[in-house]
This record gives structure tokens, C-alpha cells and sequence, in this order.
């Protein structure tokens, strides 16, 4: 099944709070030890036996396409504009790929994330047709992506308010859908943005479609991760999260 699974990748945004240095070159090509973000989620991608990815671009996109090409070592790559890069967020970067969602199973990624491919390995290999990866090891300073579920299944998302007495984590950005959940998710951000506009991020437009899909997750089981937005991020990671991986 990996084979035919496909890897949707966000990497649109211009990453202001990491400037000066996503001044001249994207978040997501940001180095540990010569290695790259990308590079990471592509070594990822391509031990789980997946063999195409779609990477949604904007942001000194041809800085990217120049780094990667059309090939990383046996996985095809594929590459969406989002032109609004600067009057848009995450749920536009990944409306563009509608093209590219199919029947087949897919992954949606961030391309900021730094984790260990364990987690990744667990997102691909669960049982379940769509599902998230949440850290139950995390503390709400606003910036989080709350999960919240009952009965294994996910009820609310997102940074804004959920019920903390259903609380089981952060979403740290790394989504499995089925085939067959792929018109339901590009409705319901049709449907979101068409409301709320275009500076809207699609882990909102996930959650007003919950109802419509059976969300599962798993949990990171302590492997190490990372968000990198600002500067501190970046530092942990450096110290603390890379050199676990």
C-alpha cells in the first residue's frame, strides 16, 4: 500500500519569525549537521516505501526546486505554486493540491517539523485510514494544535479553545487520510475558506469536517520532534532534538 500512498507537503510560507534566516532561503531548508527539513521528511518518506510527493510551494520556490529537483533519490517530486504565499495560510497551500489528492491514501505534512522517523513509520504503519500523530507530552502556550478525542476518536482540533477534559495532545503536523476521505477534506476547505477566507489554517477546516470522517491518532511515544517558528525552536532543536534522531 505504501507505493500508491502520496505525500502532500506544505511548504509555502515565508517563515518571518525566523528572520534573518529564512531572509535567503526557505524555513524548510534550514540545515542540522548538513541535513535539511526536507531532507529529513524525504529520508522519512522513502523508508516507509513511499514513492511520490507533492510539495506546495510559494515562498523562493525556485531556491527549493533548484535544492531538489524532480527526483530525491527514488521518490518523484511534484510541485504546486501557491502565488498568494503572502496573503495566505495553510489551508489555501493545501486546497491547491486538490489536483494531486486522489483515491489513493495520502500523507499531509508540514515541512517545518523536525522528528524522529519512528514517528513517521507510526503514522504510515497504524491501522487506521485517516489519522493524526499527537504528542501527549506538551504545554499549551497558545501556538498549539490541540487534539481532543473520546473513544480513540478525535472530536475537536485546534489552537483555539477544545475540551480539556477530552485533551490528548498537540497535532504536530503529520496526517494520514484514505482515498475515499479526499473529497470530504477538500469540501470542507472549500466550504471553510469560502467563510473564512484564505488566511485560514486547514487543521480549522479539519475540524469543521470531524463529523464527516473517523479521525484516529497515535501518539509519538516520546520520540523526539520540534515545530521550528522562532528563533528558540530552532536552538532546541540544535541541542536537544537532532541529535536524538
Amino acid at each position: 500500500m505504501n507505493k500508491l500512498m502520496k505525500a502532500i507537503i506544505l511548504a509555502a510560507g515565508i517563515g518571518k519569525r525566523l528572520r534573518p534566516i529564512t531572509s535567503s532561503m526557505p524555513k524548510c531548508l534550514i540545515q542540522f549537521d548538513g541535513k535539511t527539513l526536507i531532507d529529513n521528511h524525504f529520508d522519512s518518506l522513502g523508508e516507509c516505501g513511499i514513492r511520490k510527493a507533492v510539495l506546495v510551494v510559494g515562498y523562493m520556490a525556485e531556491t527549493l526546486k533548484r535544492k531538489l529537483g524532480d527526483k530525491y533519490r527514488c521518490i518523484s517530486i511534484k510541485y504546486v505554486h501557491n502565488r498568494n504565499y503572502e496573503s495566505s495560510e495553510s489551508a489555501y497551500s493545501l486546497w491547491l493540491a486538490k489536483d494531486e489528492i486522489s483515491k489513493e491514501p495520502f500523507i499531509v505534512a508540514d515541512s517545518d517539523i523536525l522528528f524522529h522517523k519512528r514517528i513517521f513509520e507510526k503514522l504510515v504503519n497504524c491501522p487506521f485510514e485517516n489519522c493524526l500523530i499527537a504528542d501527549p507530552f506538551f504545554a499549551d502556550t497558545g501556538e498549539e494544535v490541540k487534539v481532543a478525542a473520546e473513544g480513540g476518536i478525535v472530536r475537536q482540533i485546534g489552537k483555539r479553545s477544545v475540551d480539556h477534559s477530552k485533551l490528548v495532545g498537540e497535532a504536530i503536523g503529520l496526517y494520514k487520510f484514505s482515498g475515499n476521505a479526499s473529497s470530504v477534506l477538500v469540501d470542507g476547505l472549500e466550504k471553510y475558506m469560502s467563510v473564512n477566507g484564505i488566511t485560514s489554517e486547514y487543521e480549522d477546516a479539519l475540524n469543521s469536517i470531524l463529523s464527516l470522517l473517523k479521525m484516529h491518532y497515535v501518539t509519538t511515544d516520546g520520540l523526539p520532534w520540534i515545530d521550528i517558528d522562532f528563533p528558540e525552536d530552532l536552538k532546541k532543536a540544535e541541542l536537544l532534538v537532532y541529535p536524538k534522531l
